[in-house]
């Protein structure tokens, strides 16, 4: 991301997404948003800026956690891993494959951050 990039989400977008980021990764990008909200101005009717994610690499609880501590909303999960792969492992997922990450998703992490 560039801090045009970073700008044009403060000013324009109600939310912001990073496509396979690390912790680190989105920290970094986050820093990128702050700085270029201190410049520029965010109209008051798009409100806080949303901040959705999908990670890079496997997915915990204590790496979900980590987003939030961030300040991550939304962390937007993958059934294959890692997300790099992602376009080209969801083409050979089976409809088992897909239901198999939800529902580990559903019982390791979803409610509980």
């Amino acid at each position: 991301m560039t801090p045009l990039a970073f700008r044009r989400a403060v000013s324009h977008a109600n939310g912001w997404y990073g496509w396979a980021l690390s912790v680190e990764g989105t920290k970094k990008c986050l820093a990128g948003l702050r700085a270029a909200a201190q410049t520029g101005e965010r109209p008051k009717e798009l409100g806080a800026l949303e901040i959705s994610i999908t990670p890079a690499g496997r997915l915990d609880l204590d790496t979900v956690k980590r987003y939030a501590e961030l300040g991550v909303q939304r962390v937007i999960p993958l059934p294959t891993e890692p997300a790099e792969a992602a376009l080209v492992a969801l083409q050979n997922l089976s409809e088992s494959d897909v239901l198999t990450s939800v529902r580990k998703i559903g019982d390791t992490l979803i409610g509980r951050v």
